[in-house]
C-alpha cells in the first residue's frame, strides 16, 4: 500500500474522532482540536513516547502496539483520578504497512469506544517505529490525586496483582498465556482512580515496579515506606511459574503492570474495602508510610521483620550498561 500522509490519516484514523459529543466540537482535520470543559472541571494532561524494542517487542502486531501505547497513557489519568476526555497521536513508521496500520487502527478504535476517549488529532512521520500519545482528562476542580500527599501513618495499597507483566514479557509470543496477556493487554484502572478521589492521599500507576514507583510517592511527599513482602499480591499463574517467594520479589520490581499504588489514612480502610468490592478488584494493603530518616525511601521486610535487599527496584530507562 502507498499513499500520502493525509490519505493514511483519513483511511485509518479520521473516524476514531467521530463522537457526537459537545465535549469535542472540533477534532481531527484542523491545525488544532477544540475541547470543552464543564464548569468546575480542571484539565489533566500526560504524554508518553513508546519505542519499538523498549516499550513493545520488535515484531509486535499493530494491535499490541496500539493497546500498550494508549493504555500506558490512560493509566496516568487513572493515577490522577481523572476521567478521559481525548488524545492526540503522533505515529512514526519505518514504512507504510497496511496490515500493521489496519490492526493498529482496529484496536485503537476498540479502546476509543471502551473508554470513551476520542482521537482528536495527530501526525504521521517516517522513522523508527515509535508512538507518542498525549492524553487529556478532567477532574473536579481541586480534587486530583498527586504523588505528594502521603503522610506518616498512612496505609499503602496496590490494586490487582503485580509482577505478571514482567514475566509475561518473556512469553509475549503466546497470546493465550495468562501472564503474556497481562503484558500485552494491560487494563487502565480508571474507575478505581476516580473512586479514590476522596479516599487516597497519594497515588501513582505501576509502570516501573512497585518499589520504584512507591519511591516516587515517598520522595514527593518527603516520607519513607515499609512494605511487607508477605502481603504483596501475586497471581496464581505467577506463583506457579516462579514459586511464591520469587513471585513476590518479582511483584515488587517488575514493571508494566499498570495497576495503581496508593496511600490512604487508616480511617478509610472500610471505604476502600467497599470500593474494591464494587469494582470486583482486590485492593491489598502492603505496608505503611513512616517518617523519612535520611536512609532509603522504601524498605521491604519479611513477616519476622528481616529486611530484604532487592537486586533491582524497578525499570530505569538510563541505567548504566
Amino acid at each position: 500500500m502507498s499513499g500520502t500522509e493525509f490519505a493514511i490519516i483519513d483511511r485509518y484514523f479520521a473516524r476514531l474522532g467521530d463522537f457526537p459529543s459537545g465535549r469535542v466540537p472540533l477534532g481531527p482535520g484542523d491545525d488544532c482540536a477544540i475541547l470543552n470543559l464543564s464548569p468546575g472541571e480542571q484539565l489533566c494532561v500526560s504524554t508518553d513516547t513508546l519505542v519499538e524494542g523498549v516499550h513493545f517487542p520488535v515484531g509486535a502486531s499493530g494491535g499490541i502496539v496500539a493497546h500498550r501505547s494508549l493504555v500506558a497513557n490512560l493509566s496516568d489519568l487513572a493515577a490522577m483520578g481523572a476521567a478521559p476526555l481525548g488524545f492526540v497521536l503522533a505515529l512514526t513508521l519505518p514504512r507504510v504497512d497496511e496490515g500493521f496500520l489496519r490492526a493498529f487502527s482496529l484496536r485503537l478504535g476498540e479502546l476509543v469506544r471502551t473508554y470513551d476517549v476520542p482521537l482528536v488529532g495527530g501526525n504521521l512521520a517516517r522513522g523508527q517505529l515509535a508512538v507518542n500519545i498525549t492524553v487529556f482528562g478532567t477532574v473536579p476542580r481541586g480534587s486530583w490525586l498527586a504523588r505528594s500527599g502521603a503522610a506518616v501513618g498512612d496505609d499503602i495499597y496496590v490494586s490487582g496483582t503485580v509482577g505478571d507483566a514482567g514475566e509475561g514479557l518473556e512469553r509475549w509470543h503466546d497470546a493465550t498465556d495468562a501472564l503474556a496477556r497481562r503484558y500485552l493487554f494491560p487494563v487502565p484502572r480508571l474507575a478505581l482512580g476516580q473512586g479514590l478521589l476522596d479516599l487516597a492521599s497519594a497515588a501513582i500507576d505501576i509502570s516501573d515496579g512497585v518499589v520504584a514507583d512507591l519511591g516516587h510517592i515517598c520522595a514527593a511527599s518527603d516520607v519513607a515506606a515499609t512494605v511487607m513482602l508477605d502481603s504483596v499480591p501475586v497471581s496464581a499463574a505467577l506463583s506457579s511459574s516462579l514459586g511464591e517467594h520469587k513471585a513476590r520479589l518479582a511483584g515488587l520490581s517488575s514493571g508494566d503492570d499498570y495497576e495503581l499504588c496508593f496511600t490512604s489514612s487508616p480511617s478509610h480502610r472500610e471505604a476502600i474495602h467497599r470500593l474494591g468490592e464494587s469494582l470486583s478488584l482486590p485492593l491489598t494493603k502492603i505496608g505503611n508510610i513512616r517518617a523519612f530518616d535520611g536512609g532509603g525511601r522504601v524498605s521491604v521486610v519479611t513477616g519476622d521483620g528481616a529486611k530484604i535487599e532487592l537486586s533491582r527496584e524497578g525499570y530505569e530507562h538510563f541505567d548504566d550498561p
